[in-house]
């Protein structure tokens, strides 16, 4: 094997990376309620594929995949109890 040559376990997954990112985005997209959903959705299961990835490989960036997968469910959890304060307030 020479130098240039980089094995599977020395490689942070992708996967858990761009569900860090979307987390990221999603809070970002608070503004817009879909997108922001639809961005933490996809997030998660970036997040949990990413996880199966880096057991089945021995990659890095467990942390941050499980880090995204708990922003992103933060976020859904905060943009629809939001949603379902303001659809209250406005009931009233």
């Amino acid at each position: 094997m020479s130098d240039i040559e980089v094995s599977k376990n020395d490689v942070t997954n992708k996967k858990a990376v761009t569900s860090f990112v979307l987390a990221l985005l999603s809070i970002v997209f608070v503004i817009l309620p879909l997108v922001g959903i639809a961005l933490a959705v996809v997030g998660i299961v970036l997040g949990f594929i990413g996880l199966k990835e880096i057991t089945r490989y021995s990659q890095k960036g467990k942390a941050i995949a499980i880090i995204g997968i708990i922003c992103n469910t933060l976020i859904i959890f905060s943009l629809i109890s939001g949603y379902m304060l303001f659809m209250g307030l406005n009931a009233s």
